[in-house]
């Protein structure tokens, strides 16, 4: 018989937690070897069986120190313009995983597959590296990444937490806060005054809109008392609405307001005001706007303003802020005796003539003696920006408001140029 070499293959897979190893054994024997078999006969030689029994004593050495700890400082914080400084900030570190690995030492004795005409190399060599690589892989790779994960999950449940915190704090604030400024002088009061003090209010409505945190400074010489009243510009109230601790500069203080106090404030209807010994009804005022509205006035309202004057007990005026191009006016007038208010209207012309109407105001009900009207314009249609001289204060614009009543004003019974009195400032 010739002599022939054969190669067996055996191929081995262990699989670890993490890992999957895959390995060959090739065996190479002579064939003449092995002893022949008549085919179809009984096998007469006698096969020794070598089986394995050598315990496997190779541990696992090597302990796998874990180093990745969570070393990031969690810097998310309230990123959106909430004014609610009430929301969590997670300041707290992240849990550090201190415990050490738990080593996985291989302690047990190989398990022998029956040996069936396979040369008891290979059953070793199969058995012992498996089952090393296979105890060490597992180890390192199962412990380490648990970990990994361990500290992954801590980082992902602290983002979720400041999330969580976040979304809670914007949620119970419904929305962010609104601020209110305004810009105190004599010529705004009524009657206007050439007072030289100033002032600013800053007035921040929470998102809740259920209170009104105010600082009010100014340079009045003597004040007697610091308020906050509704009424629109180029109008007035004598009954403070809320007042401050004391008159002198500065003040704050939060007042709680009511829906339809806000209503007002969002629609310019407050304003500040210091009263002084000198002045008793208000020394310097101004409306409460949002920065960057701009306020008109046509007070006081007067038949001796008409042209040709006229005598009447007529009072009143008008307020308009404007928000872009948008302007929006509310008025009111009282005192007509025997007349009954007809019109109110916004006519283009100089202080000293007579002109054409622009805008047409709706009026409220006559009642009581008293009359109050409102009205939207915008600048680039119904009125000429250069005629409202919107970037002079004080200047009279090329445009008045006037009233009429019948049956002995219909010309006109009261009326006022309109004057820039104010731009709402920067907090």
């Amino acid at each position: 018989m010739s002599s022939r070499v054969v190669r067996a293959g055996i191929v081995v897979f262990a699989l670890g937690a993490a890992t999957a190893l895959g390995c060959s054994i090739i065996v190479d024997f002579d064939e003449t070897k092995i002893p022949s078999e008549t085919d179809g006969g009984a096998d007469s030689t006698a096969e020794t069986s070598v089986i394995d029994t050598g315990t496997d004593t190779g541990t696992d050495t090597g302990t796998p120190t874990d180093t990745d700890t969570d070393s990031g400082t969690d810097t998310g914080t309230d990123g959106g313009g909430d004014a609610d400084a009430s929301d969590a900030t997670d300041s707290g570190a992240d849990a550090t995983d201190s415990g050490a690995d738990t080593t996985v030492t291989d302690s047990g004795a190989d398990t022998t597959p029956a040996d069936t005409a396979t040369a008891d190399t290979a059953d070793s060599a199969a058995a012992d590296t498996a089952d090393s690589a296979t105890a060490d892989t597992a180890d390192s790779a199962t412990a380490d990444t648990d970990d990994g994960a361990t500290d992954a999950a801590s980082d992902t449940s602290d983002g979720a937490s400041d999330a969580a915190s976040d979304a809670s704090g914007d949620t119970a604030d419904g929305g962010a806060s609104t601020t209110f400024t305004a810009a105190l002088d004599g010529g705004q009061e009524l009657p206007s005054n050439t007072s030289t003090a100033t002032g600013k209010a800053v007035c921040v409505l929470n998102a809740a809109e259920t209170a009104l945190n105010c600082t009010v400074t100014h340079t009045v010489g003597s004040p007697t008392s610091l308020e906050l009243a509704e009424a629109f510009g180029g109008l007035s109230t004598a009954t403070a609405t809320f007042t401050f601790d004391a008159g002198t500069s500065p003040q704050t203080k939060s007042f709680t307001l009511t829906s339809g106090q806000v209503t007002n404030l969002k629609a310019g209807k407050f304003y500040a005001n210091v009263k002084s010994g000198s002045i008793t009804g208000g020394e310097i005022r101004g409306q409460l706007l949002k920065p960057g509205q701009k306020l008109y006035t046509a007070a006081p309202l007067a038949g001796a303003n008409q042209v040709p004057a006229v005598t009447n007990t007529v009072t009143g005026g008008t307020g308009c802020v404007l928000d872009g191009t948008a302007m929006t006016c509310n008025g009111a007038a009282s005192s007509f005796s025997t007349d009954t208010p007809s019109a109110a209207h916004i006519h283009e012309g100089l202080f000293n003539t007579n002109g054409s109407v622009k805008v047409t105001f709706t009026l409220g009900t006559f009642a009581s003696d008293a009359i109050t009207w409102s009205g939207t314009a915008t600048v680039g249609t119904e009125l000429d920006a250069t005629k409202l001289g919107a970037a002079t204060t004080f200047a009279l614009s090329e445009y008045y408001v006037n009233l009429h009543s019948t049956p002995s004003f219909g010309g006109g019974a009261a009326r006022s140029q309109l004057v820039l009195r104010m731009t709402a400032p920067a907090p």
